[in-house]
């Protein structure tokens, strides 16, 4: 087997054409990783900048702020600055804020006493969107700490009709308004917050930079399966079965060969990844890509197999790519798609081709054992194929093309 990869080797070497084919394929791998290392990542700064003038200075209004400040769910969404009432009024007014407060004195002592100190809220009306959000915030928050209080009143009634102890009442008020009141403030801890990116996050550069990978592996592979049936042709194969080498054997050195120059840059790419010499890779993807382009390569050394003839084998690969690229979502993005369309889509490789590396790419899973168990199976299964095609062209001296 190695001497047939060997021999492969160096007709490659002698042919123009192949390393003008390779040499553009390289361009266009440069021109998409280009492509993927100048995708700006999304922002993780907050859409909402809040100030906050503290006339408290108490140790729980410091922690309240420190509570909303260091509050990683809240944080993602609103960016809390604090400082003097000077500093802060002319951020707001440059338009730097989208709203300020203002806390008065002892505000969260009469929090826990459950007094009616009212804090001060401006909220600017340049953006209608946010002006909304944080008025039904502010609101929310003022239900709650409302609901607080009911609370903590019927619970102190109770426990003077009781006839309990002042200083006992007193303590216990204090100690369950504080442990409410602070509940009532982080109440998004009630729910467990899972973000969910889907296709349509994916920038349309970065989508057809995909697309082109597919039709780039595609396009690989078919030259695997051209390259097998133009030995077929010039009787090279024929001549290897008459000393005793079986078709099969040739077939699998093909696909060792195609998917070992595939794997090794691609490997080669993740590692400088890691290094931070290039941009960092999923290895999800890199072991998909790999599965992936063995898979193609051995449906087209089937038909490599399997047709005698040259144009018609050209025909039909070309035909079969252009149809998964149109019906798959290659021409037109997934998330464009109406509903009839997308589930037509599931029929085309090109569809599941540019799914699975959306959801590795987005979410940073990994593969599964199960899905590579399924690729590896699916490959054997055309390695069977090409055995029982190729044991019907044993002894065949030549084919007109």
């Amino acid at each position: 087997m190695w001497n047939l990869m060997k021999k492969d080797l160096k007709v490659w070497g002698q042919n123009k054409q192949i390393w003008m084919f390779l040499t553009a394929v390289l361009i266009i791998f440069i021109i998409g990783t280009a492509f993927y290392a100048s995708e700006e990542p999304a922002s993780s700064k907050a859409g909402i900048t809040i100030g906050v003038i503290d006339k408290d200075m108490s140790e729980y209004s410091t922690l309240m702020l420190s509570y909303f400040k260091d509050n990683e769910v809240f944080s993602q969404y609103v960016s809390v600055v604090v400082g003097e009432e000077n500093e802060i009024k002319q951020k707001f007014d440059d338009g730097e804020l989208t709203m300020y407060l203002l806390i008065p004195p002892n505000f969260a002592e009469s929090l826990i006493y459950i007094e009616n100190i009212p804090m001060q809220a401006v909220i600017s009306k340049k953006d209608t969107t946010k002006a909304i959000l944080l008025k039904n915030m502010l609101l929310g928050y003022e239900q709650y700490i409302s609901a607080v209080e009911i609370n903590c009143v019927a619970l102190y009634d109770m426990m003077q009709e009781a006839s309990m102890p002042q200083n006992l009442i007193d303590s216990e008020n204090f100690r369950i308004s504080y442990d409410l009141v602070f509940t009532a403030l982080g109440r998004e801890n009630f729910f467990d917050y899972i973000e969910k990116q889907d296709v349509t996050g994916i920038p349309l550069r970065t989508y057809y930079t995909y697309e082109a990978f597919f039709l780039l592996l595609s396009y690989l592979a078919v030259f695997a399966g051209m390259d097998l049936l133009l030995e077929r042709k010039n009787g090279i194969v024929s001549r290897l079965t008459t000393m005793g080498t079986k078709v099969t054997t040739v077939v699998f050195a093909k696909f060792i060969l195609y998917l070992g120059l595939f794997s090794a840059p691609v490997l080669i790419f993740y590692g400088l990844g890691q290094v931070g010499l290039l941009p960092k890779t999923n290895l999800s993807e890199i072991v998909f890509s790999i599965l992936y382009f063995g898979t193609t390569v051995l449906v087209f050394l089937f038909l490599g197999t399997l047709i005698r003839k040259l144009p018609n084998y050209l025909l039909v690969a070309n035909a079969f790519i252009l149809f998964c690229a149109i019906i798959g979502a290659g021409l037109i993005p997934l998330f464009y798609l109406p509903d009839a369309m997308k589930q037509l889509a599931r029929l085309s490789p090109n569809y599941w081709f540019l799914n699975i590396c959306f959801t590795l790419h987005l979410n940073d899973k990994t593969l599964s054992l199960i899905f590579i168990l399924g690729m590896v199976l699916l490959m054997l299964f055309l390695v069977v194929c090409i055995g029982i095609v190729s044991r019907r062209k044993e002894g065949m001296v030549r084919e007109d093309i």
